[in-house]
């Protein structure tokens, strides 16, 4: 609230200092309230386990896509400006006119200020993996594979893309492992992972393909375990705990007052965890088929320059430039 308060009152954000301290002590949460619903606790329980055995690979399935319009994304077409002043919703990036569908709730499908349906969902689909497995810590590379189109504007939709993780760790199967990511109803063959014919739960999925079994989840649950070409329910889990019902934002406020809980879940360094992978596989939609190798420790595509200056860097407007953290 305080950002949007500063953000209102053009005449003071020159009086801002451009550094802050750090501050100790401050309560932190992602916004990642699926974590409430027992079936995705208990999956972590189950993964952390190491019961299905070790991870092979994760599909993500994102439902409709980042063009697909209504309550939450754009359609793809409004792009003509509208009579409207734009300057402070913009913040940092540089000045266009104010159009249809961008200063709305739709604005998630523009590619200068959202991420399209991956980025809007994926901290809520793969916050399972990150907080089962620690060894997950970056991407290395991502390729996307999407049909050409003008980015000018709009994010792509039809967006698949595999971001690889580089992992030294028993739990999984191989030295790398692939997050293969889908959108505008695309899927996984259900045969190719060997659950079976039968519906999704859900148009938005997680699987988790192990040497012992494969894990499907729905954002809210069901939870399935199939082995074998057979599916149980994953709530019944041998040894799973009973899980108290908890409010994801009242956590937040409790700790924040200082009351002891142990449902604060979803720290920045999960939350950073989530995110990263969502952001590199649209915005590799720029270079489709390209193999673009990713390093967080300097914030760079090792490999592509072009990419760096596109996606990666940007140049912001006098007044917006992001403020400098002492440490």
């Amino acid at each position: 609230m305080s950002t949007a308060r500063s953000r209102s009152c053009s005449n003071s954000r020159n009086s801002i200092p451009r550094t802050r301290p750090q501050r100790s002590n401050l309560v932190t949460q992602v916004g990642a309230q699926r974590i409430e619903h027992a079936p995705r606790r208990a999956a972590v329980d189950i993964l952390r386990s190491g019961g299905l055995g070790k991870v092979i690979e994760v599909h993500i399935t994102f439902g409709n896509g980042s063009l697909a319009g209504g309550h939450y994304f754009a359609d793809g077409t409004s792009t003509w400006p509208v009579a409207a002043s734009s300057d402070l919703w913009l913040n940092g990036a540089q000045h266009e006119p104010c159009r249809h569908q961008m200063v709305q709730r739709q604005w998630r499908s523009w590619w200068k200020y959202g991420g399209g349906q991956i980025t809007d969902w994926v901290v809520h689909l793969t916050d399972v993996l990150f907080y089962a497995f620690p060894e997950l810590t970056s991407p290395v590379r991502v390729c996307t594979r999407t049909p050409s189109r003008d980015l000018s504007h709009f994010h792509a939709d039809r967006v698949l893309s595999t971001v690889t993780y580089a992992v030294k760790s028993d739990r999984f199967a191989n030295t790398t492992c692939n997050f293969h990511f889908y959108d505008s109803h695309m899927r996984p063959d259900r045969a190719h992972l060997g659950i079976g014919e039968g519906e999704w739960p859900s148009g938005i999925v997680t699987i988790v393909v192990c040497e012992g079994g494969t894990l499907v989840l729905a954002p809210e649950g069901p939870l399935e375990i199939w082995r074998e070409g057979r599916k149980t329910d994953g709530m019944e889990w041998p040894g799973l705990p009973t899980y108290e019902k908890f409010s994801h934002w009242h956590a937040w406020v409790d700790k924040a007052l200082g009351r002891d809980t142990p449902h604060l879940w979803m720290p920045f360094d999960i939350g950073i965890r989530c995110t990263e992978p969502g952001l590199l596989a649209v915005k590799a939609a720029k270079y489709p088929g390209q193999s673009l190798d990713w390093d967080r420790a300097s914030l760079s595509f090792t490999n592509h320059t072009e990419a760096n200056r596109t996606l990666v860097r940007r140049e912001y407007r006098t007044g917006f430039e992001p403020v400098e953290i002492r440490r």
